[in-house]
């Protein structure tokens, strides 16, 4: 098992972040962006309900069957 010292453990972060300040400049985001962000975050989420009803399937199903039967007498009468 491998112990770090605390205090190292502590130096190396520091030293890390420390680093990492030097090489990258802080991003300012645009107040606005933050605000548009937050006002969508907040909003309730629109859910559209787009199930179908057993009437809807009933109405799909007979239109398939009608067409399949339609293709088939199409395709004999010739």
């Amino acid at each position: 098992m491998f112990v770090v010292d605390q205090k190292q453990a502590i130096d190396s972060v520091e030293l890390l972040e420390h680093r990492l300040r030097s090489v990258m400049r802080p991003v300012s985001p645009d107040p606005a962006f933050i605000s548009h962000l937050r006002n969508r975050l907040n909003a309730p989420e629109v859910v559209y309900d787009n199930h179908h009803t057993a009437k809807q399937a009933f109405v799909f199903v007979a239109l398939g069957l009608f067409a399949g039967a339609l293709l088939v007498w199409l395709l004999r009468k010739t």
